[in-house]
């Protein structure tokens, strides 16, 4: 081969080895930037029945669970919302799924509320809970996604599953589409000082294995709902690697689904740390990165701690 033609051949692969690379940072996924904002509300010191409604004004929202006076004031205000069948009451479409449809969620186009608060008055009155007030853009768009992923059985692409507000990140993700367990066990993989959690049930072994070997170098802490003590609960062996775990001591239920890393990162949303809560519920994650919001999280760990 002439010298000519090889050194044209070795700058036309140049060209398309720059081109491949311009393209692949194109399509790269970057984190949204916007402004926004978020607020945190505990239940049953909240009424979180209340918060529901008062960020639900022209909104589309998504229940496992709702009784009164939340279904009447959803069916009053005409608002569109997706019920789980087996709880279906009388306003709605009843929607079904793989498991369960586990969601608890409410969005307006620039506002969203989320958690796991389901608005029952069981929940309202007894049931330690937590919600989340995302005041953000982006975020609606996720949630307005998912509403038409579950209505219609889909599965399409989160629009933004990692934001970044001016003092703090969010990342959101959707079960069982977009893998959560994997991103709270990355999540939990880069504790380095401490981690405490609050779970309803909690029977998924790796995020169990993974505390027991973090237990081992940084103080590891957590809150269980007594009521979901069984032969699969992680309870036992968390217990037995001298992790400080205890059952909770409401006489109703601790029904949070939280993690807290290092004092500065919280893990929230519907999602339990169960096979069911990854590969086949309905579900939505929050991870976010911000200390002041950790800080009120473990001011909730420390009230409800027996």
């Amino acid at each position: 081969m002439k010298k000519s033609t090889l050194l044209k051949l070795m700058v036309f692969s140049v060209i398309i080895l720059l081109l491949c690379l311009s393209i692949i940072l194109i399509v790269q996924e970057k984190p949204k930037q916007e402004t926004g904002s978020l607020e945190v509300f505990f239940c049953p010191e909240t009424n979180c029945t209340a918060v529901f409604m008062q960020h639900t004004q022209n909104a589309k929202c998504v229940f496992y669970d709702v009784d009164e006076p939340m279904n009447d004031y959803l069916k009053k205000q005409g608002i569109p919302a997706l019920i789980f069948e087996e709880n279906y009451k009388d306003y709605g479409i009843a929607v079904s799924s793989k498991g369960l449809m586990h969601n608890k969620f409410c969005f307006t186009n620039e506002t969203v509320v989320t958690g796991s608060f389901n608005p029952t008055v069981r929940e309202e009155l007894h049931n330690n809970n937590n919600v989340v007030v995302l005041h953000s853009v982006s975020l609606a768009k996720n949630y307005a996604a998912a509403f038409e992923n579950i209505k219609n059985k889909q599965s399409k692409k989160t629009p933004h599953p990692k934001i970044t507000f001016s003092n703090f990140t969010i990342e959101n993700y959707f079960c069982p589409k977009d893998n959560c367990k994997e991103h709270v066990l990355q999540a939990l993989q880069k504790a380095n000082s401490s981690i405490h959690f609050m779970t309803f049930s909690f029977t998924d072994d790796d995020i169990g294995n993974l505390l027991v070997e973090k237990s081992k170098r940084i103080p590891v802490q957590g809150i269980m709902e007594k009521s979901q003590n069984s032969s699969f609960s992680e309870f036992e062996k968390l217990q037995n690697s001298n992790i400080a775990v205890e059952w909770d001591n409401n006489n109703y239920t601790m029904h949070h689904k939280v993690f807290i890393i290092d004092s500065a990162i919280v893990i929230t949303g519907s999602y339990n740390p169960t096979r069911n809560g990854d590969e086949f519920n309905d579900e939505n994650v929050l991870i976010i990165h911000n200390a002041q919001v950790a800080q009120w999280y473990l001011t909730e760990f420390e009230r409800i701690k027996p």
